[in-house]
């Protein structure tokens, strides 16, 4: 998260390279963000032995965290260019204060299945924690293998290269790419 509010901010840097280089990572950084997010849901929600492996690497790095924050004299001696890291902690924080995120419920051959996700998941990852049969390809937007009819609540689309105006309209949406932005959301695959 850190990295990637570091990058968002460098993506407005007045060097145009420096600028360019964060844009790109800020796309990488995402998929890498939500993919280690994955991990540590399956890793907390697992075996007793799993879920003490991953609270034990917690408090171990926590007491760290801090110094990702502290200002540094290389950025303070380039306004424009650098990022203040000090500047990223609400934005890190509002992140990780944003709760447990939205249940979800998906509908698909007839049967319903409800899941919470973390906030800042897509549909399709979180929901397959509960519902692995869900059609998938490229999880890029591209396919849509994954469009569904967004029934209630509201989501955000970070891409789409796969629907058409008319499918949007009708609500569908791609749950590769769909972020929850209501505290319950129903998407139906069979619609």
């Amino acid at each position: 998260m850190w990295r990637l509010a570091l990058f968002g901010r460098l993506a407005a840097s007045a060097d145009p390279v420096l600028a360019a280089i964060a844009a790109k990572g800020v796309k990488e950084l995402t998929y890498h963000r939500d993919y280690a997010a994955q991990w540590v849901i399956r890793l907390g929600d697992g075996t007793p032995l799993s879920h003490g492996k991953m609270q034990a690497a917690l408090g171990a790095i926590w007491p760290l965290v801090d110094e990702l924050f502290q200002a540094d004299p290389v950025t303070a001696a380039l306004p424009g260019v650098a990022a203040d890291p000090a500047g990223l902690r609400a934005e890190v924080d509002t992140v990780l204060d944003a709760g447990p995120g939205a249940e979800v419920t998906v509908l698909l051959d007839g049967r319903s299945s409800t899941a919470t996700i973390p906030a800042g998941t897509p549909v399709l990852d979180g929901a397959q924690r509960v519902r692995p049969d869900l059609p998938f390809a490229c999880k890029g937007g591209v396919c849509g293998t994954c469009r569904a009819r967004l029934v209630a609540g509201e989501v955000t689309m970070r891409r789409n290269y796969a629907l058409e105006q008319e499918e949007l309209d009708a609500g569908y949406i791609l749950t590769c790419q769909s972020l929850p932005a209501s505290d319950q959301i129903t998407v139906d695959y069979d619609a």
